[in-house]
């Protein structure tokens, strides 16, 4: 038996080579026979189809009929989505309250249910995870994030979010400036998404979502607080019963084992559990975080380009689909893994550096006459080669300097020997001359300043979103960025 669903109408097959066509229509090879069973969306059986291969069972409304493979009918690509939609709901397919819920009104702009075009269609079958169909539950940012970054590698992602916070979220997630209605951040994570807006206490609301997952995800991505998705059914071990096939990725904050699985988390208060506050920031000043969030970011990225994409490569050798699960701290303990292992080594506990590094001098940032700079001179190679370009070459020859061994026991004495010689000369005469001597270096840029600076557009790094309402880091995928256009200074103004 055979089974493939499209919308609310369920095509059963008996045939031992039946395959599916796209949208709407179902097709057996030939030599086949092969029989379609159509339901409405309450179960009740409408038609009964025999056909044989060659030939391509199509329905539309009340009609279901035989045709000759490739003929077109509802399935045809050049039907609009919502007039799709439309029919559906009039010819009792699908109710109009689940077609809101699953698609979302028919006024809504275009960018949130546009058909993809020719162009993007073809770039989705190019990429890595063409045609993989992503339902992300999420807030805030780690499962966003990751949605964000299997949006550049898939045809679809679906956002599903809580009607009650849906507007709070569009606002509040991140601070001003609000462009379009939401906050930027919001556009950086969402952009290229299809929203549903739903109630999950609603139980016709949170069927639904299961009935589109089942019908339509190939990955489900969720960071709702623990036991937030099996309170409605929405769980893993839940999900996977109604459709084995399914890669189910739980994003959260400490894991799904321990003392602390079921506490509620945000990228600060890991930051601070995991000990990534304990050593960042300069010795002597209060207590401070990164100041980006690293660890919904980090647990994002895992939970795509690991997780995830890794579960599909085996579902592809297996069938079976899977629930994998990665958390905020076990991304924080990974970004610690090197301090953790010093420690562990030497029983010393890490200290807090700032610009500098605790294994390499100099390796810092230096004052100048006029600003600030960065310099990494790694080696004793280029230790040498700075001394040159300071001007003061006996220093490289020093017993107290001569390796970066010594060079690190005498840290406080070799920085204020270099901060002398900087403090001399503006920023741009000594990039110039490291530059010319191979030293790693470089200024230290405000954001207004990298979003001008050449490499940045020579990179294509900035990009609209698809409706034009905002501008956001392009994600690093596999297209290539050259393809994509330079973005006008007045729409990064």
């Amino acid at each position: 038996m055979y089974r493939v669903e499209y919308d609310e109408a369920i095509f059963t097959v008996s045939g031992e080579r039946g395959r599916s066509a796209p949208e709407g229509q179902f097709g057996g090879q030939p030599g086949t026979r092969f029989q379609c069973i159509v339901r409405r969306a309450d179960g009740s059986e409408e038609h009964t189809v025999a056909a044989k291969g060659g030939q391509t069972v199509v329905y539309r409304g009340d009609r279901v009929t035989v045709q000759p493979a490739g003929s077109g009918g509802y399935g045809d690509p050049h039907r609009r989505e919502q007039a799709r939609v439309d029919a559906d709901v009039a010819d009792g397919y699908i109710s109009a309250e689940a077609a809101v819920q699953l698609y979302g009104q028919a006024d809504e702009p275009a960018r949130s249910h546009r058909r993809m075009s020719t162009n993007e269609a073809m770039m989705s079958q190019s990429l890595p995870l063409g045609g993989v169909c992503v339902v992300e539950i999420g807030h805030s940012l780690a499962a966003p994030y990751a949605g964000m970054i299997l949006g550049s590698l898939v045809a679809e992602v679906r956002s599903s979010r809580s009607k009650a916070r849906r507007t709070a979220t569009m606002r509040a997630t991140g601070a001003p400036p609000f462009v379009d209605g939401a906050a930027a951040l919001f556009h950086v994570v969402n952009h290229g998404k299809k929203s549903i807006a739903m109630s999950l206490p609603n139980p016709d609301e949170a069927n639904a979502l299961r009935e589109l997952i089942a019908r339509r995800a190939d990955v489900v991505l969720q960071n709702l607080k623990a036991g937030g998705t099996e309170k409605y059914g929405l769980g893993g071990e839940q999900m996977l019963r109604m459709k084995p096939s399914l890669v189910y990725c739980n994003l959260g904050a400490f894991g799904m084992a321990g003392p602390l699985r079921d506490k509620p988390g945000y990228d600060p208060l890991v930051q601070a559990l995991s000990g990534l506050m304990s050593f960042f920031g300069q010795p002597g000043e209060p207590l401070s975080r990164i100041p980006v969030a690293v660890n919904d970011m980090g647990t994002g990225l895992w939970a795509a380009h690991r997780h995830a994409r890794r579960a599909l490569l085996r579902r592809q050798a297996t069938g079976a689909g899977e629930v994998v699960s990665v958390s905020l701290y076990e991304t924080a303990i990974s970004w610690a893994g090197i301090q953790i292992a010093d420690y562990l080594a030497s029983g010393t506990l890490p200290g807090r550096w700032g610009s500098r590094t605790a294994a390499i001098v100099p390796h810092q940032a230096f004052k100048c006459s006029d600003g600030t700079i960065i310099v990494a001179a790694g080696n004793d190679r280029l230790f040498r080669r700075l001394c040159d370009v300071l001007a003061i070459p006996a220093l490289a020859d020093d017993a107290r300097f001569v390796t970066n061994g010594v060079r690190v026991s005498n840290r406080v004495e070799l920085i204020h020997l270099l901060h002398v010689e900087f403090r001399k000369q503006g920023t741009a005469h000594w990039l110039d001359a490291l530059d010319r001597a191979g030293i790693p270096c470089g200024p230290i840029q405000t954001i207004d300043q990298v979003v001008e600076h050449e490499q940045t557009k020579v990179l294509y790094l900035l990009r609209t979103t698809d409706d034009g309402a905002a501008t956001v880091v392009r994600c690093a995928d596999f297209v290539p960025a050259a393809r994509g256009p330079r973005i006008p200074a007045s729409r990064r103004s």
